[in-house]
């Protein structure tokens, strides 16, 4: 399943380095993939290594690229199927999907099929790369994370031992939790005062805490700690990234 060579786009570099993440896109929309396209060029980490519009030989494709991440589009025809081959032919590559909120059904079968997480399209991109690069962290192992019946109930989390989990996020209060969850959802602090009713300055003081307490220096760092540790998670009001377990 793939496409022919004549739809894959070539590197963005002439080369990658051991800290560069190869990431694949297979879509069969030209606009979702320009979208993403521009996305991952955005950032340095990140090297675009094929483009697949449809499933003609794209585990021959996936194989000969051998990314670190696919990203793969719901929306393509017979998206489950190209999961499950993928996951046969290239466990080495880890799959994240991309889902509408009316595909949550869909995005948990993906899970069960061979995902490695998924991330919702109504989601603005920093969550995307935030994802893509908690899949990815340090020095990446070439062994898949197994799928278990917990993924499918969307109860998935990073195979991290507790000794390795931040000491703070054992402190986080309910208030400060909710903050992580709408800031996960693509909020300003404008937008997460209005939901919970409180002041932009009351939501500035929230992070400073999550920061301190975390001990992250930006959102986007803070996005990646809450998807890794599973801060947030995936359901039709909550949207987040959820990897599966190992």
């Amino acid at each position: 399943m793939g496409v022919t060579s004549s739809k894959i786009r070539p590197m963005t570099s002439s080369g990658t380095s051991e800290e560069s993440i190869k990431v694949s896109i297979a879509s069969s929309s030209y606009v979702m993939r320009v979208g993403l396209r521009q996305i991952l060029e955005s950032c340095d980490k990140v090297v675009i290594v094929g483009e697949l519009s449809e499933r003609i030989n794209a585990a021959e494709v996936i194989g000969r690229d051998k990314p670190d991440v696919v990203l793969v589009d719901l929306d393509l025809p017979d998206a489950l199927d190209l999961i499950r081959t993928l996951r046969e032919a290239v466990p080495a590559s880890l799959i994240l999907v991309l889902s509408g909120l009316d595909n949550i059904g869909s995005a948990r079968q993906a899970l069960s099929a061979g995902a490695s997480g998924v991330v919702l399209d109504v989601q603005p991109p920093g969550v995307l790369l935030a994802a893509i690069e908690s899949l990815c962290p340090g020095e990446r192992s070439v062994k898949p994370p197994a799928i278990t019946s917990d993924a499918t109930a969307g109860e998935a989390t990073r195979p991290e031992a507790e000794s390795e989990k931040p000491a703070g996020i054992s402190n986080l209060t309910i208030r400060e939790r909710e903050v992580i969850s709408l800031l996960a959802k693509g909020l300003t602090n404008k937008d997460i005062a209005d939901q919970l009713c409180i002041s932009e300055t009351t939501v500035r003081h929230h992070l400073t805490n999550i920061f301190n307490k975390l001990d992250v220096s930006s959102r986007q760092k803070l996005l990646i700690l809450a998807h890794r540790h599973r801060l947030v998670e995936l359901t039709r009001h909550q949207t987040a990234y959820q990897p599966t377990p190992n």
